[in-house]
């Protein structure tokens, strides 16, 4: 076997180890990787930067960071020089852990390297710095962006604020972090490229308060984002709990209703036609509740059984007199019925 040969082979073979090696990490079979690891050592089968950085990631996935660590160490006997890859790794690993002095220690390194910081080690700061409550370390990364004029893509938004939506304790820390990316970006803030801004929007509906809830619905109609009808269930109930009528006919006209009068596609359904008549007749209001049943009883009739809010519109008109009224509900249930 000639010069040439000998190489190619032992370039296969360290191929095929680092094959083996990355399915039995993803497999978190670290013990049986770390073996066939020491075994390619001992052929002195050398993997390429790449296969490197590919291992260390799996280690680092499987809670292995002083393995990792001592692999990065063995990079430069070599010959190899760790690249923006391989430090990111670290960063993204140790804000997860929110050991954050290691973090940026690493995410230094890239830098000091030589490389350019991009995007990926300032999203795991900031979400590391969010989780451990330092808004001021958060503050400052967002100023390095800045002055680095390092552009976020809309899709970092969505992992920074879904990760604050799903570890935020409360929605105060979640509505900070979401008023500084507004602050530092705007427009290019864009949360709804996902589902991101729907647990958000239930999260500050649910803690945040009506206010709260309508500021972030001038984002997403800012954006054009269509409410859709769980979000105007959550939001008419929540109105109705407190009986905030003024702010839940706003809604209703922002967001539910069309500029003719009629009902935006996809609103509506027969939960909000509970909602509505329920909550008003409930309370003794019998002209909303007609109101609002007679404006989307067509269309929630096509979504859902309604029979039970006909019932329910119907004992609340012959209680408060509107017998009348009952009369001609009950008329419209018997031809529902017969149809």
């Amino acid at each position: 076997m000639n010069i040439k040969e000998e190489r190619q082979e032992r370039c296969l073979s360290s191929v095929a180890y680092a094959v083996v090696i990355s399915g039995l990490l993803s497999k978190t079979r670290v013990d049986a990787a770390l073996i066939y690891y020491k075994e390619m050592k001992k052929k002195r089968l050398h993997f390429s930067l790449v296969s490197y950085n590919s291992l260390i990631d799996g280690l680092l996935k499987n809670d292995k960071e002083e393995e990792a660590e001592s692999i990065l160490r063995e990079l430069t006997k070599f010959k190899l020089r760790p690249n923006a890859a391989t430090f990111t790794s670290f960063v993204c690993y140790y804000s997860k852990k929110l050991a954050m002095q290691k973090a940026e220690t690493y995410a230094s390194l890239i830098e000091k390297s030589g490389y350019q910081l991009d995007a990926i080690p300032f999203v795991c700061l900031i979400d590391g710095y969010f989780r451990s409550k330092n808004f001021t370390e958060m503050e400052a990364c967002f100023v390095a962006l800045k002055k680095k004029n390092i552009q976020l893509p809309p899709f970092t938004f969505n992992v920074v604020l879904w990760n604050a939506v799903e570890n935020a304790e409360n929605y105060e820390d979640c509505w900070k972090l979401y008023s500084k990316l507004q602050e530092a970006y705007g427009e290019r803030c864009d949360i709804a490229k996902t589902r991101t801004h729907v647990k958000f929007y239930y999260r500050i509906l649910k803690e945040g308060g009506l206010e709260k809830t309508h500021a972030l619905l001038k984002v997403l109609e800012r954006h054009k984002v269509p409410v859709d009808v769980g979000m105007v269930n959550a939001y008419i109930e929540e109105c109705m709990q407190l009986f905030e009528i003024a702010l839940m006919e706003k809604f209703w006209r922002d967001h539910v209703e069309t500029p003719d009068g009629g009902i935006r596609e996809g609103s509506v359904d027969a939960t909000t036609l509970a909602l509505l008549v329920e909550g008003f007749a409930g309370r003794g209001h019998i002209e909303n509740a007609i109101h609002y049943f007679e404006k989307i009883k067509g269309v929630a009739r096509l979504q859902g059984n309604i029979m039970h809010v006909y019932n329910t519109l119907v004992d609340a008109c012959l209680k408060l007199g509107y017998t009348h009224v009952a009369e001609q509900y009950k008329c419209e249930m018997a031809r529902l019925i017969n149809q």
